[in-house]
């Protein structure tokens, strides 16, 4: 064991972590390290093959695009039974960032906003009851 090696392992046992946590935190307090350079000596393990990828894999990528894909289909076709009024009430307050008061609905289909409350009520409900109870496994 070097020298070096030994000050990591007392100060990793003083510190009650591993030697590991020990060098990491001795490489951070360096500044910038090379994701080629070797941990330790004689080791062929470098910095880079520690990191770890945090990205999903090709299986769960398309696992995730078929999820998604298959509620998108399901969405369209229940907003495809329901009529423009409706539709629209959907796209424009329920679903949108920043959805349009009753008011504002009121005025773009000239009718009150009690009437698009109404309709608004009556279309998720209908929404309830066409889309399966158990959406998880679209989500």
């Amino acid at each position: 064991m070097t020298g070096h090696e030994a000050d990591i392992a007392g100060a990793a046992q003083m510190l009650q972590v591993s030697d590991h946590d020990v060098f990491e935190m001795e490489q951070r307090m360096m500044g910038e390290v090379s994701l080629d350079s070797h941990i330790g000596e004689g080791d062929d393990i470098t910095v880079l093959e520690t990191i770890a990828d945090e990205r999903m894999n090709q299986e769960e990528l398309l696992a995730s695009y078929q999820q998604e894909h298959g509620l998108k289909q399901l969405v369209n076709k229940v907003l495809a039974g329901l009529n423009e009024k409706e539709r629209f009430i959907i796209e424009h307050r329920v679903t949108s960032d920043d959805p349009l008061t009753l008011q504002d609905i009121a005025d773009h289909f000239q009718i009150s906003r009690e009437r698009v409350r109404q309709i608004e009520e009556r279309v998720l409900s209908k929404l309830k009851f066409l889309l399966p109870k158990d959406l998880s496994v679209y989500i």
